[in-house]
Protein backbone atom coordinates (compact mmCIF):
# COMPACT_ATOMS: atom_id res chain seq x y z
CA UNK A 1 0.00 0.00 0.00
CA UNK A 2 1.01 3.67 -0.84
CA UNK A 3 2.30 5.08 2.66
CA UNK A 4 -0.18 8.07 2.17
CA UNK A 5 -3.22 6.22 1.86
CA UNK A 6 -2.87 4.05 5.15
CA UNK A 7 -3.09 7.12 7.85
CA UNK A 8 -6.41 8.05 6.12
CA UNK A 9 -7.89 4.44 6.53
CA UNK A 10 -7.04 4.22 10.74
CA UNK A 11 -8.19 7.42 10.83
CA UNK A 12 -11.89 6.25 9.28
CA UNK A 13 -11.69 3.22 11.36
CA UNK A 14 -10.87 5.56 14.47
CA UNK A 15 -13.87 7.91 13.39
CA UNK A 16 -16.36 5.00 13.24
CA UNK A 17 -15.14 3.52 17.15
CA UNK A 18 -15.72 7.22 18.01
CA UNK A 19 -19.42 7.32 16.48
CA UNK A 20 -20.35 3.80 17.80
CA UNK A 21 -19.28 5.32 21.19
CA UNK A 22 -21.06 8.32 21.12
CA UNK A 23 -24.14 6.36 19.47
CA UNK A 24 -23.31 4.06 22.97
CA UNK A 25 -23.57 7.31 25.24
CA UNK A 26 -26.68 8.45 23.57
CA UNK A 27 -28.54 5.72 24.08
CA UNK A 28 -27.54 5.83 27.56
CA UNK A 29 -28.49 9.25 27.93
CA UNK A 30 -32.12 8.05 26.55
CA UNK A 31 -32.55 5.27 28.98
CA UNK A 32 -31.69 7.60 31.74
CA UNK A 33 -34.17 10.19 30.16
CA UNK A 34 -36.71 6.99 30.28
CA UNK A 35 -35.80 5.87 33.94
CA UNK A 36 -36.50 9.43 34.99
CA UNK A 37 -40.08 10.16 33.59
CA UNK A 38 -40.95 6.97 34.61
CA UNK A 39 -40.12 7.84 38.54
CA UNK A 40 -41.95 11.39 38.01
CA UNK A 41 -45.28 11.24 39.30
CA UNK A 42 -47.92 13.58 39.00
CA UNK A 43 -49.67 13.76 42.50
CA UNK A 44 -53.71 14.28 42.12
CA UNK A 45 -55.53 15.64 45.17
CA UNK A 46 -59.03 15.92 45.31
CA UNK A 47 -60.28 19.46 46.25
CA UNK A 48 -63.44 18.37 47.46
CA UNK A 49 -65.77 19.93 44.72
CA UNK A 50 -67.54 18.26 41.92
CA UNK A 51 -67.77 19.21 38.21
CA UNK A 52 -70.24 18.28 35.55
CA UNK A 53 -68.50 17.22 32.20
CA UNK A 54 -70.99 18.49 30.17
CA UNK A 55 -71.76 21.91 30.98
CA UNK A 56 -68.60 22.54 33.53
CA UNK A 57 -70.95 23.04 36.35
CA UNK A 58 -69.33 22.90 39.74
CA UNK A 59 -70.90 21.54 43.16
CA UNK A 60 -69.21 23.32 45.94
CA UNK A 61 -70.14 21.59 48.87
CA UNK A 62 -69.41 24.71 51.08
CA UNK A 63 -72.23 26.39 49.37
CA UNK A 64 -74.79 23.68 48.36
CA UNK A 65 -77.53 24.42 45.77
CA UNK A 66 -80.27 26.45 46.97
CA UNK A 67 -82.36 26.20 43.80
CA UNK A 68 -82.55 22.18 44.39
CA UNK A 69 -83.32 22.78 48.44
CA UNK A 70 -79.63 21.61 49.02
CA UNK A 71 -78.19 23.11 52.64
CA UNK A 72 -74.36 24.27 52.58
CA UNK A 73 -72.21 22.02 54.18
CA UNK A 74 -73.77 18.85 52.31
CA UNK A 75 -71.21 16.81 50.90
CA UNK A 76 -71.42 15.23 47.22
CA UNK A 77 -71.92 11.72 48.67
CA UNK A 78 -75.03 12.64 50.50
CA UNK A 79 -76.71 14.04 47.95
CA UNK A 80 -79.73 11.99 46.69
CA UNK A 81 -79.60 9.95 44.16
CA UNK A 82 -82.20 12.24 42.49
CA UNK A 83 -79.82 15.11 42.02
CA UNK A 84 -79.21 16.56 38.50
CA UNK A 85 -77.33 18.97 37.61
CA UNK A 86 -78.95 22.23 37.69
CA UNK A 87 -77.74 23.15 34.48
CA UNK A 88 -78.09 20.76 31.68
CA UNK A 89 -79.95 18.51 34.08
CA UNK A 90 -77.17 15.57 34.14
CA UNK A 91 -77.35 12.77 36.62
CA UNK A 92 -75.48 12.82 39.45
CA UNK A 93 -73.27 9.80 38.93
CA UNK A 94 -71.72 11.55 35.20
CA UNK A 95 -70.30 14.32 37.87
CA UNK A 96 -66.42 13.88 38.16
CA UNK A 97 -64.09 15.08 41.23
CA UNK A 98 -61.84 18.28 40.87
CA UNK A 99 -58.26 17.43 41.74
CA UNK A 100 -55.58 19.78 41.88
CA UNK A 101 -52.14 18.46 40.14
CA UNK A 102 -48.71 18.45 41.94
CA UNK A 103 -45.92 17.84 39.55
CA UNK A 104 -42.57 16.22 40.45
CA UNK A 105 -40.77 13.25 41.93
CA UNK A 106 -43.10 11.22 44.52
CA UNK A 107 -40.03 10.93 46.19
CA UNK A 108 -39.31 14.66 46.81
CA UNK A 109 -42.80 15.56 48.05
CA UNK A 110 -42.04 15.34 51.75
CA UNK A 111 -38.80 17.70 51.18
CA UNK A 112 -38.11 21.58 52.18
CA UNK A 113 -40.87 21.88 54.82
CA UNK A 114 -43.69 20.79 52.41
CA UNK A 115 -43.63 23.23 50.22
CA UNK A 116 -42.61 20.53 47.55
CA UNK A 117 -46.62 19.11 48.47
CA UNK A 118 -47.66 22.72 47.52
CA UNK A 119 -49.76 23.12 44.53
CA UNK A 120 -48.45 26.41 42.11
CA UNK A 121 -51.08 28.66 43.32
CA UNK A 122 -50.36 28.34 46.99
CA UNK A 123 -46.57 28.28 45.84
CA UNK A 124 -47.36 31.71 44.34
CA UNK A 125 -49.11 33.40 47.48
CA UNK A 126 -46.33 32.26 49.54
CA UNK A 127 -43.45 33.83 47.67
CA UNK A 128 -45.66 36.51 46.64
CA UNK A 129 -47.06 37.62 50.14
CA UNK A 130 -43.64 36.68 51.55
CA UNK A 131 -42.59 39.66 49.32
CA UNK A 132 -45.26 41.91 50.04
CA UNK A 133 -44.43 41.27 53.95
CA UNK A 134 -40.73 42.81 53.78
CA UNK A 135 -42.02 45.76 51.72
CA UNK A 136 -44.34 46.49 54.21
CA UNK A 137 -41.52 46.11 56.89
CA UNK A 138 -39.35 48.08 54.93
CA UNK A 139 -41.94 50.65 54.56
CA UNK A 140 -42.83 50.56 58.32
CA UNK A 141 -38.75 51.40 59.06
CA UNK A 142 -39.74 54.42 57.07
CA UNK A 143 -42.36 56.10 59.14
CA UNK A 144 -40.22 55.48 62.37
CA UNK A 145 -37.59 58.18 61.94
Amino acid sequence: MYPCIQPLIVTCKEEQRLSMSEEERLAKKREEVERLRAAEKFIRKDVGKFGCPVCEYVYEPDKGDSLAGIQPGTSFEDLPETFRCPVCRSSKDTFIPKQTVIAGFATNQSYGLGSNALTPAQKNALIFGGLFLLFVLLMAGYGLS
